[in-house]
């Protein structure tokens, strides 16, 4: 009986021992050359902090009173806006199927739509209807 039970520890010991581990290979390294530009999608894109640094009313009126506000968008589909005097508002957003529209507060007091004019790592550009002039605004934005 002892020279059975040693030798199912010697053959489970050389089983254990042979083992490999079963973890693939790591794939190739990134190639230093490849210039190719990683894309980012819209949501990375968009959720940054950002500066309001033009506004207009109605197509070329500068809006002043917009200049200077700053918005911070979330992945978790929530946004804070601060104003210049540093009071904050926090709200939702989503994308809209074709990710060329953000829907701000959608189910709030001051639902808005704003249509993307360009997004990307360096502007965003929106158009949308101000809910508290009812006038057409325009928002161009820079990273803060």
């Amino acid at each position: 009986m002892k020279t059975f039970l040693a030798s199912l520890i010697i053959i489970a010991a050389i089983h254990l021992g042979s083992c490999t581990d079963k973890t693939p290979a790591p794939g190739p390294a990134p190639d230093p050359q490849d210039s190719t530009p990683v894309m980012k999608t819209n949501t990375e894109l968009l959720c940054i902090k950002w500066i309001v640094d033009e506004a207009y009313v109605d197509g070329s009126t500068p809006d002043n009173s917009s200049k200077g506000l700053k918005i911070e968008f979330f992945s978790t589909n929530d946004y804070r806006l601060t104003q210049k005097n540093g009071s904050t508002f926090d709200g939702t957003w989503f994308f809209d199927s074709n990710e060329t529209v953000i829907e701000v507060d959608k189910q709030g007091q001051f639902p808005q739509t704003w249509n993307i004019q360009t997004l990307d790592e360096n502007k965003l550009d929106v158009k949308f209807v101000s809910p508290f002039t009812q006038q057409n605004a325009q928002w161009i934005m820079i990273p803060q």
